[in-house]
């Protein structure tokens, strides 16, 4: 009888990080993982532990650098009224900063659109992915 070896890659504990965005909005993240960097973008009413979200970190994490964030107003996050696109935006160009300048964006439901808002603006120092974009009208 033969022995099945397979080579099990260890994913580091995630720990949480906080930064300042552009508006001095405290952003809270976990950094996991070893690779290139991937940004996941939650939708409108999760944050970065609800759900399924730590399972996709830690799987994602096996191939990448992934940085899971609560959105402004969300979870361990600060919260700068009033609301805007731009502050999301802002948000996740303080994260693509803090991941070297390059990141790919995971986003899902409503969060496909920061993303999609971020690449219109210009696609400098960006990758993405989308998962189930938003249907809502205007989408």
């Amino acid at each position: 009888m033969g022995m099945d070896v397979r080579t099990i890659r260890v994913v580091k504990e995630t720990m949480m990080t906080t930064l300042k965005s552009k508006d001095g909005t405290t952003i809270a993240f976990d950094k996991q993982g070893d690779g290139p960097a991937l940004i996941l973008v939650n939708g409108a009413m999760s944050t970065r532990s609800d759900g399924s979200n730590p399972e996709l970190a830690r799987l994602l994490a096996q191939r990448f650098t992934v940085y899971a964030y609560d959105r402004g107003g969300r979870g361990d996050s600060g919260d700068t009224k009033p609301y805007a696109v731009g502050r999301e935006i802002e948000d996740i160009d303080a994260l693509i900063d803090k991941a070297g300048g390059y990141a790919f964006l995971y986003g899902h439901s409503s969060g496909v659109r920061s993303p999609l808002q971020r690449r219109s603006g210009g696609s400098e120092g960006l990758g993405s992915i989308h998962q189930e974009p938003d249907r809502s009208p205007g989408v």
